[in-house]
């Protein structure tokens, strides 16, 4: 794992999730997003492991761009092809579900934070997370 950069994109499991959403069809790909919060926010599981936490950290950063009217500026490089692909319209309760999953990946149960706090990057990393946490609850 690269803890150089600290962008919702920037992970090999962010990755691995973009390019799962690529060969779904756009309602599948709405769901995998939301099975990805669902997992990241659960707070019935002890532990958040560190891929499950990226996961939701790359499906926040997806709703937050394609939240309301389907699309909130620009559309960043890695998950430009959904903005010709589309997704469906992004519920309220969706966003409040990525808030949910981004304030876990940053706790104390959560893997990745644990991993982050072993570099010299981890409140860089910590102030991004928390910034999208702040776009999508605005």
């Amino acid at each position: 794992m690269d803890f150089q950069r600290v962008g919702p994109f920037d992970s090999d499991a962010a990755a691995d999730f973009i390019r799962d959403l690529y060969d779904t069809d756009a309602d599948g790909r709405l769901a995998a997003i939301e099975a990805a919060l669902r997992i990241g926010a659960d707070p019935s599981d002890d532990f958040l492991d560190s891929h499950e936490a990226e996961a939701a950290i790359v499906a926040a950063a997806i709703v937050r761009t394609f939240r309301a009217t389907g699309m909130e500026g620009v559309i960043p490089e890695p998950i430009a092809f959904l903005g010709s692909a589309g997704l469906p319209p992004i519920s309220r309760e969706l966003v409040a579900l990525a808030a949910r999953a981004l304030e876990r990946t940053v706790a104390a149960d959560s893997e990745l934070n644990e991993m982050w706090a072993a570099t010299a990057n981890h409140q860089s990393w910590r102030a991004t997370v928390l910034a999208l946490c702040r776009e999508l609850t605005a």
